[in-house]
């Protein structure tokens, strides 16, 4: 009859990371990216901006040019990665967090750039993993219309009916709108994901630790 813990019955769920992002690690939160374009004498488009709470001009981040084909897809040598069904090729956008979190949805933004709408995330997944090295399926929404995403409103890419908590997750696009006038690559001005932490005696009640 010895009381030995008590944890507060916490409702967990909002956005991750839940403040803005200065920089590439921070309270935890660690973001990093297959490439970066650098080609720009004004703005550096670092991966960390995507989480940084500010749809400015320039606050986003740009794959390297040339990183898709004209007809959207990854072009040749794109990164790879695989999970227990499927291997996906794209260009990512990977955040890892300081504790597991069970993914609810997540929504998007483009950048504010009218040549935006040829740098969405038109065809990508959501990757999950707790080590880095191995990885689940999380999510995947498919040729979406570039007209649909927003440099205003958040995108929402859909509700996710996979269960588990991860504490990595990898943005994968997997395609882009055709085009062949601008740089070809994936531009992301906001990632907002909502989830609640692993163990959240509210929304996951685990019999186990109660």
């Amino acid at each position: 009859g010895r009381k030995v813990a008590e944890d507060q019955a916490e409702d967990t769920f909002g956005e991750y990371p839940p403040f803005a992002m200065t920089g590439y690690s921070q309270g935890g939160y660690v973001v990093s990216a297959s490439s970066r374009y650098t080609g720009d004498t004004v703005y550096t488009y670092r991966e960390w901006e995507v989480f940084d709470k500010s749809t400015a001009s320039g606050n986003h981040w740009l794959s390297v040019s040339s990183s898709y084909d004209t007809d959207g897809t990854p072009a040749s040598g794109a990164p790879q990665q695989s999970e227990s069904s499927n291997t996906w090729t794209g260009e990512y956008l990977q955040l890892e967090l300081p504790y597991k979190i069970q993914l609810n949805h997540i929504e998007v933004r483009r950048e504010t750039h009218a040549n935006g709408l040829y740098r969405v995330p038109r065809s990508g997944a959501i990757l999950g993993s707790n080590d880095g090295e191995n990885w689940s399926f999380v999510h995947s929404w498919t040729d979406l219309a570039a007209s649909s995403f927003s440099a205003t409103v958040n995108t929402s890419l859909g509700g996710v009916s996979t269960t588990g908590c991860y504490k990595y997750f990898k943005f994968i696009t997997t395609k882009v709108p055709s085009n062949s006038t601008v740089i070809r690559c994936v531009a992301l001005s906001e990632i907002k994901y909502y989830g609640h932490r692993e163990n959240d005696l509210v929304r996951l009640p685990d019999p186990t630790n109660v």
